[in-house]
């Protein structure tokens, strides 16, 4: 059974309506040690990769290189997700780490995410033989960290295009109604909802503003990377991949949503 996520004496008169968006994520604890092997799920280094099987790259050749992998056997089982298979993320060695300056993330173009639905079978190919990339959020990208999964709820995050659709009190009738100003009362959203952290599941940290539209049925966080860890997008910044809900049943992440802002 899962705690009531922590609400300040302010945000109270909100619960009800918040209540209605708690959400199952499992939060990634990122480890000193590495992994026992390259089938684990890992942060940065090499991912187990499938013997006579291409190796990811742009459309120009370039070769793309490791951020996550995450082995579904690793994680809670409350997500919904299918209880095996291998997803891979990977990006370019560029400085917008495979967006173009647009924010364009239609076509995996400058990153890939892959998924193995029947997890790491068959003999692992030898790690390919890359020079260390340039522009990369991890400090040490080739060095692998392992990944722990601890289960967690939380509510709807206050930058989620979703948060503005609440039922609820607005920001002016919290304020009066605990006798603080109404700049206390948005310190306090930011701090309660603000949705940080790495993790599967759960509602997104947008930096700016939610790019999301209402009809776009990528609805489920598949990998939210936060700035700490080792890890730095832009100022600060997070990144996300986002999913239909029902992509990986059907063993398909060629619609994957990937976004990252700067603080």
């Amino acid at each position: 059974m899962f705690d009531v996520p922590a609400l300040p004496v302010l945000l109270q008169p909100m619960r009800a309506a918040l209540e209605t968006t708690r959400m199952p994520l499992a939060r990634l604890i990122v480890q000193v040690e590495r992994p026992q092997d390259r089938m684990r799920s890992q942060l940065g280094g090499w991912p187990w990769w499938p013997e006579g099987t291409a190796w990811p790259t742009t459309p120009g050749g370039a070769p793309l290189y490791p951020l996550a992998q995450i082995n579904l056997e690793d994680v809670p089982p409350k997500l919904g997700l299918p209880r095996r298979g291998l997803v891979q993320f990977f990006i370019e060695d560029s400085r917008s780490y495979g967006l173009d300056y647009t924010g364009q993330t239609e076509g995996q173009n400058g990153w890939r995410v892959v998924f193995w639905k029947d997890g790491p079978t068959g003999p692992a190919a030898a790690a390919p033989n890359l020079p260390e990339p340039q522009e990369h959020p991890l400090a040490a990208p080739l060095r692998p960290r392992a990944l722990a999964f601890l289960p967690d709820t939380e509510y709807v995050s206050v930058s989620d295009y979703r948060f503005e659709l609440l039922p609820a009190p607005t920001v002016g009738e919290l304020a009066r109604h605990a006798g603080v100003t109404e700049g206390a009362v948005l310190w306090a959203l930011d701090e309660a909802l603000a949705g940080e952290g790495h993790k599967v599941g759960g509602y997104p940290l947008f930096r700016q503003d939610d790019p999301r539209s209402p009809d776009d049925d990528r609805t489920f966080l598949l990998l939210q990377l936060d700035s700490h860890d080792g890890l730095m997008w832009g100022d600060a910044g997070t990144a996300q991949f986002f999913v239909a809900p029902d992509a990986l049943q059907r063993g398909d992440v060629s619609d994957v949503r990937y976004i990252w802002q700067s603080a």
